[in-house]
This record gives C-alpha cells, sequence and structure tokens, in this order.
C-alpha cells in the first residue's frame, strides 16, 4: 500500500470515528431529552393526581356541608312538628273543656 493509500485509509478511519462521536453525542443528547420528557410526564401525572384528590376532597368537604345543611333542617322541622303538636293539643283541650264550661255555667253550676 502506498503513502497515499495509506493517508485515505487513515483518513477515513479518522473521519469514520470522529462521526462516531457525533452520532454518540447525538443519541446522548436525545437520551437526556428522553429523560426529561419522562421527568416532564412524571411531574405532570403527579399533577393530575394531585389535583384529582383535591377535587375529591372538595367533593366531599361539599357532601358534608350538605348533609350539616340537611340536618339543621331536619331538626328545624321536628321542632316545628313539636310546636304544632303542642298546639293541637291545647286546641283539643279547648274544644273539650270550653263546650263544658259553657254548659256548667248555664246550668248554674259554680266553677
Amino acid at each position: 500500500m502506498g503513502s497515499k493509500a495509506c493517508i485515505i485509509v487513515t483518513f477515513s478511519i479518522k473521519f469514520a470515528l470522529a462521526h462516531s462521536f457525533v452520532l454518540a453525542a447525538y443519541f446522548e443528547a436525545l437520551q437526556d431529552k428522553l429523560a426529561q420528557l419522562k421527568d416532564a410526564r412524571d411531574a405532570l401525572d403527579a399533577l393530575r393526581d394531585e389535583h384529582r384528590e383535591k377535587r375529591r376532597r372538595e367533593e366531599e368537604e361539599r357532601e358534608r356541608q350538605r348533609q350539616i345543611q340537611m340536618a339543621k333542617k331536619l331538626e328545624v322541622l321536628r321542632q316545628k312538628k313539636q310546636v304544632r303538636i303542642g298546639v293541637i293539643k291545647i286546641l283539643v283541650v279547648l274544644t273539650t273543656a270550653v263546650p263544658l264550661l259553657v254548659l256548667n255555667l248555664n246550668r248554674g253550676h259554680p266553677l
């Protein structure tokens, strides 16, 4: 092999070596970008999970508040019912006692 051929082979080897270094750097950069994308996706998934959990807690709190409101309304309705029952009892007593009182007064009986 002549000196020209040696120079060409040497140049080809150096070029191939340089090209392999360039390719290696390119693929390392791609791998770094891929790792960044994975990290970003993981972070986004974590944010979604946090948001989902926050919405679930908020919904639970709304439901709890709704239950409290319903319990308060129910208590008010129970109290009103007790008042009505009391009024009805008084009316029953009055509707039976007043006619007897009038009857006794008409008959001349003292109270």
